[in-house]
């Protein structure tokens, strides 16, 4: 029986029945992508599958390249670590933590994320746990009092993931490795770029040293980063049950501080007009059932903003609703929950505001040409004729190319009900 493929959404599918590749060095990553680009196939890459869209879902005819076994690690230049793209970002946290050193931006919510997901999401950093936010409000206090904010997030104090990335190793369309410094004119248009420009199979990240540096990170130490912080396939690979299950989702308008206020009027006026969804978790924004249904974080401009993320090279808030819903897995609930998103997409692109697009877009309704805009799709097909010009990795999802989408669940799941009906006739 063929095996369906989920991603954390839930309402994509695929069948897995093609060629899956597991490589576990980088040396091994890139044989086997070249061998299968020299055969003549397209890859679809998938990290921990923690997207809504199904973007890593593989498509009929595909080849599957999961990165799970690229953990690897080294420590190569003094205050940074070399990292395999399959590695959980929380993982590397926690690894590095008792040596004195921590990772400044990562992922909120859970371990889902990987190294090369992150970038390819665009990636920016969530709540300050207690002890990062006593070490980072002891650091404002050598700050004029006039520059001091109320920490909420750790890209207000970092910026995004992309500033601690020292340097990217892709394998191209050609088979070849390219190593893609921080200078490099082509690194900021890898952040948030779907896997477009190539397999991300490395990263070289920064670290922060933990308060006085008593002595550096060991050099060369090639290893596994230790598997801490698990990530159960129910999350991601496995489909919901057939009678359903609660499932939470995240909605995000990345824009302007001065749209806030509107963005908020938006919001609760969205959240009371789709009851099918529960607000879960927020902290601020307007109040529903007595509690606050949002979330909002300020993501600092330090050296650039990833085109792909956001247009402009200056502070920008992240602001948006987590929201639980109910019975996914069944049509009726999936059909309320896709009616909330399309909703929630209008307005942002009526408002002229960004989406988390790459971790979101759960109906698959951006159009990136109208999205993006003609300058900015130039200029990034230019960058994408450089590595991939045959869109042999991750194809259709920005560009329009003749790729049929991940198929609905809720399709799969008539197609099955039709067949179980005419065995029984």
């Amino acid at each position: 029986m063929t095996r369906l493929l989920f991603d954390y959404g839930k309402l994509h599918a695929a069948a897995l029945d093609g060629p899956v590749l597991t490589p576990d060095s980088l040396a091994d990553a890139q044989a086997q992508v070249r061998a299968a680009l020299d055969a003549g196939q397209t890859l679809r890459v998938r990290g921990s599958g923690h997207s809504q869209s199904g973007i890593s879902l593989p498509r009929s005819g595909e080849t599957l390249l999961r990165t799970g076994g690229l953990d690897h690690y080294r420590f190569d230049r003094p205050g940074t670590i070399t990292v395999g793209a399959g590695s959980i970002l929380w993982d590397i946290r926690d690894f590095v933590a008792p040596l004195g050193w921590y990772l400044p931006v990562y992922n909120g919510g859970w371990a889902g994320p990987t190294v090369g997901g992150y970038v390819n999401a665009g990636g920016m950093g969530l709540r300050v746990p207690p002890t990062e936010r006593a070490r980072a409000m002891a650091a404002q206090a050598q700050q004029p009092t006039a520059d001091r904010i109320d920490l909420v997030s750790i890209s207000e104090v970092h910026g995004g993931f992309w500033e601690h990335v020292a340097e990217l190793t892709v394998i191209d369309s050609t088979g070849t490795l390219q190593r893609i410094g921080e200078d490099h004119p082509d690194f900021p248009w890898f952040f948030a770029a779907t896997g477009q420009l190539g397999v991300i199979v490395e990263a070289v990240l920064k670290l922060l040293p933990n308060g006085p540096i008593t002595a550096p990170l060991p050099a060369g130490n090639l290893g596994r980063i230790p598997k801490i912080n698990t990530v159960p396939p129910e999350e991601t690979d496995a489909g919901p049950p057939p009678d359903g299950m609660p499932w939470m989702y995240w909605f995000s308008y990345l824009l302007d501080p001065k749209d806030e206020a509107l963005a908020w009027d938006f919001l609760g006026d969205w959240a009371r007009h789709h009851p099918s969804l529960t607000p879960s978790g927020g902290f601020v924004g307007p109040s529903l059932n007595g509690a606050p249904i949002g979330f909002r974080y300020l993501v600092r401009h330090k050296r650039f903003t990833p085109p792909l993320l956001y247009p402009a090279h200056r502070d920008f808030v992240l602001m948006g609703v987590m929201a639980r819903c109910e019975g996914v897995g069944q049509d009726i609930a999936e059909t309320a929950l896709i009616a909330a998103e399309q909703d929630f997409v209008a307005t942002a692109l009526q408002e002229g505001w960004r989406l988390y697009a790459q971790a979101e877009n759960l109906t698959r309704s951006v159009d990136f040409a109208n999205y993006y805009g003609p300058d900015c799709m130039a200029a990034f097909r230019a960058v994408k004729d450089r590595y991939d010009p045959e869109s042999r990795f991750n194809p259709g999802e920005v560009f329009a190319e003749p790729v049929k989408p991940p198929p609905r669940a809720a399709t799969l799941r008539r197609v099955a009900r039709a067949f179980a009906r005419a065995l029984q006739t």
